[in-house]
């Protein structure tokens, strides 16, 4: 693989694994790599929904309908993918136990299907209230005459600090108290998850 490489892009090519390898290694940069890159594909899928946003604008108005539907479109694709994905992911002696034992229908789905992508499920759920919330923001920064991004728009441009202060603490606030009441949910709906 190393032969296609001339040896002065060889040299430069080892010289930039060695420093992504003594970075990844140091846990405080691993972890500020890791915030970062997050933070980059949550601007990214903010900057995508803004666009979709002002889609629903011309088409629904700056009524509560376009709000509601932008966020719907942004906590639908996690939720459906994690819960895809969580169901791909069950092991086949399970489904093989439960053909050989006869359980179909309502029972299938209740005692196989759905505790096997439970974890999954939850992690898509915790990925559509985030996206929820940066989407609830942005489309309220774009088109709405009340709520929390109105209020922080009318604030930046008023230039009043302590009023962006407050918005950006009620929507930290709400999020946390939203993330905390869904791993309350979590951990009744999933009793082994906490003895693991």
């Amino acid at each position: 693989m190393d032969s296609c490489f001339a040896p002065a892009e060889l040299t430069e090519r080892r010289i930039l694994e060695n420093q992504i390898e003594s970075i990844s290694s140091n846990p405080i940069m691993n972890t500020l790599m890791k915030a970062t890159g997050s933070m980059l594909v949550v601007l990214n899928e903010t900057r995508q929904i803004v666009g979709l946003n002002e889609a629903f604008l011309k088409s629904l108005g700056l009524g509560d309908a376009a709000k509601i539907m932008v966020i719907f479109v942004a906590a639908f694709v996690p939720s459906v993918i994690n819960s895809y994905t969580g169901v791909r992911q069950i092991e086949r002696p399970i489904f093989e136990a439960s053909a050989m034992l006869k359980v179909t229908g309502w029972r299938y789905w209740r005692e196989v299907l759905i505790p096997g992508a439970l974890p999954s499920i939850f992690t898509g759920l915790r990925l559509s209230l985030q996206a929820s919330w940066t989407t609830l923001v942005a489309a309220e920064l774009v088109g709405a005459v009340t709520g929390l991004g109105q209020i922080l728009n009318q604030a930046a441009q008023d230039i009043f600090p302590a009023m962006i202060l407050v918005g950006m603490a009620s929507v930290a606030l709400c999020g946390w108290l939203m993330t905390m009441a869904l791993g309350w949910i979590e951990r009744r709906v999933m009793p082994w998850k906490a003895l693991a």
